[in-house]
């Protein structure tokens, strides 16, 4: 009899219960807005927007490491990053990331 009372009270007990979103890096920019490289994405290049923000600063998170490199693609090797507090990445034009579990 009060089962329609419950069911919506299930469904904010598994949105409180959730997992905060996991990145395997965060990039930063100057003004703190963030990218975060999605777990989904481990192994896998992915390419940054050629118009996008300038990235200062880079934060391996869910990683065992992070390959940075200058263009698209995976191309044209940067340098290799391990989990740590942040790395000052503002040297560099980023234009790609692959990061490894």
């Amino acid at each position: 009899m009060h089962f329609p009372k419950l069911l919506p009270l299930a469904a904010f007990a598994s949105l409180a219960t959730a997992d905060p979103e996991r990145f395997l890096a965060i990039f930063y920019t100057k003004e703190y807005d963030k990218f975060g490289v999605p777990l989904e994405s481990a192994g896998i290049c992915v390419n940054l927007e050629v118009t996008g923000p300038k990235y200062q600063k880079l934060h391996v998170d869910e990683a065992r490491e992070c390959i940075l490199y200058e263009s698209r693609y995976c191309q044209d090797l940067i340098d290799t990053f391990y989990p740590a507090d942040y790395y000052d990445i503002s040297e560099y034009t980023v234009g790609s990331v692959q990061c490894y579990v």
